[in-house]
């Protein structure tokens, strides 16, 4: 706020021609015309000390409790993201949250993940759907995501070698067919039935491969598949 103060009149200004005061004064300008002066002391100039000591403040504290507060509230990365999954609608509403927040390429090795796990399960006699999904369940929840993928993808690893192992056994029997039956000419059946043999086969080894790359790139140890157990 502005104050004003008096300034003293000078005896040697005049209003006439003599430099004299000649006229008289009165007794509003006797003491001198009106000048503002800025305070320097008073509520106002206190009342601004305090506001920007206060701004100040929240500046420099705010800032660094903001800065600790986005360290710790940072998105987890997905390998480390819990997996919810105690019922089927959990782990569905699950799946929906992570999808708004990862592309769809970085989920697609967990969907497989979760689809080997119930393949498994079929390979271990769970008789039906609702059993095998409820055992892949029961596999994964509270696990991070990097374990459901080390998991998944290691039943898929042995799902891949079962399979070549099959696979293998059908060339070679298509191939002992072919040599007995070469001096007569071999039916067209063999020889389909082998080079889609071959085909198959040459498909899972591609899959075997790029399966066992991932698995090493999340860390995982290449174990052999458990020995299978005798039926009945």
């Amino acid at each position: 706020m502005l104050r004003y103060t008096n300034i003293p009149n000078d005896p040697d200004i005049g209003h006439g021609s003599s430099g004299r005061g000649d006229c008289p004064q009165s007794p509003d300008t006797r003491e001198g015309p009106l000048r503002a002066t800025a305070p320097t002391h008073g509520p106002s100039f206190l009342g601004r000390w305090y506001y920007y000591s206060l701004v100040a403040f929240l500046v420099c504290f705010g800032g660094i409790g903001c800065f600790s507060l986005g360290g710790c509230t940072k998105p987890k990365e997905l390998p480390e993201v819990i997996v919810r999954a105690s019922t089927a609608g959990e782990l569905a509403t699950f799946r929906t949250e992570l999808s708004r927040q990862f592309a769809a390429e970085q989920l697609s090795p967990l969907d497989t993940a979760l689809q080997e796990l119930q393949l498994d399960a079929m390979n271990r006699n769970v008789p039906t759907a609702e059993a095998r999904e409820q055992d892949m369940l029961t596999a994964v929840h509270g696990k991070t995501v990097r374990q459901t993928l080390v998991l998944g993808w290691q039943a898929r690893r042995h799902r891949l070698l079962r399979e070549i192992a099959f696979m293998t056994g059908q060339v070679e029997h298509n191939l002992t067919l072919q040599q007995q039956s070469s001096a007569a000419g071999t039916p067209e059946s063999v020889l389909t039935h082998l080079h889609n043999a071959q085909d198959i086969l040459a498909r899972l080894q591609r899959d075997l491969t790029a399966t066992e790359h991932r698995l090493t790139e999340w860390g995982a140890k290449l174990v052999l598949p458990a020995p299978a157990q005798s039926k009945g």
